[in-house]
Formats: structure tokens, C-alpha cells, sequence
């Protein structure tokens, strides 16, 4: 049954029967053996954590259990910085004037060890002093010394490895990140209307840091004022533009890269093309040393990101209106800010890491819809038409899928990796019409497709597709390369 689903995808393995019913009990030990010494680790960490959060710090304590006692005092050491050192001798003083101080963790090293178990490790970010860059992801090697855009040193002290600058909100508001029960929110753009109520939101945001709302503390039995910051917005990538203040729809549609986004105007598709993200793969790569995609090998090394203190140097100057009636925006680089952002008044909104976040399913929907409809040629909404292919030829790319002209006049499309024949689509078309789901999974795809058209998909649907029937739907059409590179997705 495997091997119909996926059309040969399998290996086939050639093992003697002998052999194999002597091998099976061992796999099947060793498999349930490291799965089971796994699995019986997290429940015995679990346990130790209910534990010791129903055991009384000592007989008569009811103020505090174990587990609330600890993350009090380590709360209370990163809010007065004191040493791990100083931390550890008073732990030591501790477990000498308690009744049953032998319960205490022995030291610092241990009281993290029982705070990472409940998940809340922090992970700290070394930024330039300038504030030009963040040493993180394939700059978080310590090898890396200095800022890639001023030169400065990334640390300190180099031989001690301590950074210069290190990237916290809750060092920049201990008070606030001191009370557990202060929480972080994030933003959805479709629980309100950003175009109409976004100075409210604004002012209450503000209001929440700084005063914060009375709340009732079921465990005290007592009232407290809960304050709360905003971690990020969620959006879709045309919200993206709304919230942030940076223009989407242009050739800079980065904000992340800026005015370093890479694009090329293809003038028969009258559309904006965004390339270079090659120069993200590691060196070496084999994607870097080909000039398929656009005529040019990869040499250049990852660009960093804009850093908060260039956003605001870009905006300094900036002149907009909002409204319909709004004149043109005056005072920055064409094609890039169209507002500058209500969010940027926010006191610490420069220390928040990540700002915005897209709904991946938004995106999932438009790859989904490309896809579909280029592989089965379906009208204007392919991207396998006559000025994709002259584009080809103007950057001089690909020349096998050049135009060729007939006697007529008439242009003929050469057939692609991924051209699919008339039998070829009947079967992609019949795993999506046959698909069956289990009930409120999905939506009866089929009612989408009418005549050998699909239209009217959902975003749910073209998740549902991208994940679960593309692979099956492909597994016996076009080119092997194309297959599995679609079937990655």
C-alpha cells in the first residue's frame, strides 16, 4: 500500500528470512528501550516538579512550597544582580537555618537546573554597542569578534568572552519583569481594525506598561496591578505594511533587509522579482555555484539585517498625512516608508526582538495557488505564460523555454519539467475530488473543482492540500527533481 501511495518512492531491502526473524526482537528492544528511557525521563521530571511544588518549604510553611521558593529567589537575584557566588553563600547560610534546609538546591548551577525543567530559559543576544546589528543565528558563533557594519568589537572582554551589549527587555524594566504575574501579549491584526482604531490601541498599550489594570490574585486572595507589554503583531503581509509603517507593495518589499532587498523588474510580466536569497545558503553550496537562476554564481555573504537605531535614522526626518486624502510622503527614501508607525512610541518597543510575525497560512495559500495553477495551466493564473518566458529570455536564462515562433506568427511554449500531460492531470484532479477526511478536518475539496477548473479555494484548504494530497497527487506526474522539491514544501 506504501509503495502505490508514493509511487516507488521506497527502497526495497534484500534480508534473508532467517536473518531477519533474529534481528526483529533486538530492534524492537532497543526501539522500546530508547523510547522508553525518554518517555520515563519526562514523567519522573514532571513528578519531581508536582512534587515539589505540593511539598511545604519545611513542616509548618504555608506560605511557601519548594518549587514557589525557588523561582522567588532567583527571581530576586537577577533583579538585584547578584553574583552566582553571593548566591551560593547565601544558600549555603540557608540550608543551615532552615528545619529542613537540606531540600535547598546545593548551589546556582543546580537552582537553574529545576528553573530550565519548567521551560523558562533565557536566551540572552549580544548586540553591537552601536546598535548596527544583533550577533544571532549564523552571527551567534563566538568566533565572530566584531560588527559587520561598523567594525565595533562585539565584546567587553574578549579573553572572558563578555559581551559588550546584551539584548533584554527585562534588563531595561527589572521591575516589570520582577512579578511573575505581569504577562506578554502579542497582537492579531484580525481582532481589530488597524486602519481605524490603532491610536487606541496605542494609548492603552501604554497604559498597560506603565500602570497597568487592577486584577484579582486568586492564590493571595488579594488584588494587584497586572501590567502587560506587547511582544509582536500578527498579521498577514499586507497588514505587515500597515502596522510597521514600511512599504510592501514596492521593489524594497523587505523591511527586515531594507533598502539592501534585491529586485529586478521584469518588464513583460510587469511585475517586481525578488532575488538573491542564495547568498543565505552556505558557502559552497551548490545552488551558489549555478547561474540557472539568474544568469549570475552566487559570491556575496549573507547581509545583515537593519538595526533598530538605522530605523529610526531613516525616519527622523519623515512627513505623512493618514487618510484617503493623504499627500505623498516626503522626507525619507522613495518606495520605502509611508508613515512612521504609532508602535514606535512605544518606550520599549526598540528592545523587542521580533516586532511582527506573518500568519504562515496566509503565505501557504498563494504558494498553494501558484503551484496548482501553473502545473495544471490553468489561464491567466499560471506563471508558465508567454511573458514569464520572455523574461527568461531577457535575462538570458534557460533558452530551451524560449518562445519559438511559428510560420504564423504564433508563439509556441516549449514543455517544461513540470508540463503535465492530459492523463497526468486526470489523476491529479481525482486524489483531490476522492479525498476523504476525517469529520471537521477539512472541507469536501471537490465542490471546488468544476470542469477540470479549481477555483475558490480556502486558506484551509490550500493547507490541507500543500500538506496532506500534493505529495499523493504528484506521485506518479512530471519530473522526479520537481516532485521532490514540491513535495518539500
Amino acid at each position: 500500500m506504501i509503495h502505490d501511495a508514493f509511487g516507488g518512492c521506497t527502497q526495497s531491502i534484500d534480508i534473508d528470512v532467517n536473518e531477519r526473524v533474529d534481528m526483529e526482537p533486538n530492534l524492537q528492544e532497543n526501539a522500546t528501550h530508547t523510547f522508553g528511557n525518554k518517555f520515563h525521563q519526562e514523567v519522573d521530571k514532571f513528578e519531581q516538579l508536582m512534587k515539589e511544588r505540593n511539598e511545604e518549604l519545611y513542616p509548618g510553611c504555608k506560605k511557601f512550597s519548594k518549587l514557589s521558593f525557588f523561582l522567588h529567589i532567583y527571581r530576586t537575584k537577577f533583579m538585584h544582580k547578584w553574583s552566582n557566588e553571593s548566591f551560593d553563600s547565601l544558600l549555603g547560610l540557608l540550608k543551615d537555618v532552615l528545619p529542613e534546609g537540606k531540600a535547598l538546591p546545593p548551589s546556582f548551577y543546580e537552582t537553574t537546573n529545576i528553573v530550565d525543567s519548567l521551560g523558562l530559559m533565557c536566551e540572552k543576544i549580544h548586540a553591537c554597542p552601536n546598535d548596527c546589528m544583533i550577533f544571532r543565528k549564523e552571527f551567534a558563533s563566538k568566533d565572530i569578534n566584531e560588527c559587520k557594519i561598523c567594525g565595533a568589537s562585539r565584546w567587553k572582554n574578549k579573553a572572558k568572552k563578555i559581551p559588550a551589549k546584551v539584548l533584554s527587555f527585562d534588563s531595561k524594566y527589572p521591575e516589570f519583569a520582577g512579578d511573575l504575574r505581569n504577562v506578554r501579549l502579542e497582537l492579531p491584526s484580525d481582532v481589530f481594525n488597524p486602519f481605524g482604531t490603532m491610536r487606541t490601541v496605542h494609548k492603552e498599550l501604554n497604559e498597560l506598561q506603565s500602570v497597568g489594570e487592577e486584577t484579582y490574585d486568586a492564590s493571595t486572595k488579594d488584588t494587584f496591578q497586572m501590567r502587560a507589554t506587547l511582544m509582536w503583531t500578527i498579521s498577514d503581509f499586507l497588514a505587515y505594511g500597515t502596522l510597521s509603517g514600511w512599504s510592501t507593495s514596492c521593489r524594497f518589499v523587505c523591511p527586515s533587509y531594507n533598502i539592501h532587498t534585491q529586485f529586478k523588474w521584469h518588464k513583460h510580466d510587469k511585475k517586481y522579482c525578488f532575488i538573491g536569497h542564495r547568498r543565505f545558503l552556505k558557502s559552497g553550496h551548490k545552488y551558489r555555484n549555478t547561474k540557472s537562476f539568474d544568469g549570475n554564481k552566487e559570491r556575496r555573504d549573507v547581509h545583515c539585517a537593519i538595526s533598530w537605531s538605522q530605523v529610526l535614522d531613516q525616519v527622523k526626518d519623515i512627513k505623512f498625512t493618514l487618510g484617503k486624502s493623504s499627500e505623498e510622503v516626503s522626507g525619507v527614501m522613495k518606495n520605502t516608508w509611508k508613515k512612521r508607525s504609532l508602535f514606535f512610541d512605544i518606550p520599549y518597543w526598540e528592545y523587542n526582538l521580533v516586532r511582527h510575525k506573518l500568519v504562515v497560512m496566509h503565505m501557504e495559500k498563494n504558494v498553494c495557488d501558484n503551484i496548482i495553477y501553473t502545473l495544471l495551466g490553468l489561464g491567466k493564473k499560471s506563471k508558465n505564460n508567454i511573458e514569464a518566458r520572455l523574461d527568461l529570455k531577457e535575462i538570458k536564462i534557460r533558452p530551451s523555454l524560449w518562445p519559438q515562433y511559428r510560420a504564423s506568427g504564433r508563439a509556441y511554449l516549449p514543455p517544461t519539467y513540470f508540463t503535465m500531460p492530459s492523463n497526468e492531470k486526470e489523476m491529479f484532479y481525482e486524489v483531490l475530488q476522492n479525498a476523504k477526511f476525517p469529520h471537521g478536518y477539512a472541507s469536501n475539496i471537490a465542490q471546488w473543482i468544476r470542469k477540470r477548473k479549481i477555483s475558490g479555494l480556502k486558506t484551509h484548504d490550500c493547507h490541507v492540500i500543500m500538506q496532506e494530497l500534493l505529495p499523493l497527487a504528484l506521485r506518479r506526474s512530471i519530473d522526479d527533481t520537481v516532485k521532490s522539491i514540491l513535495i518539500e514544501l
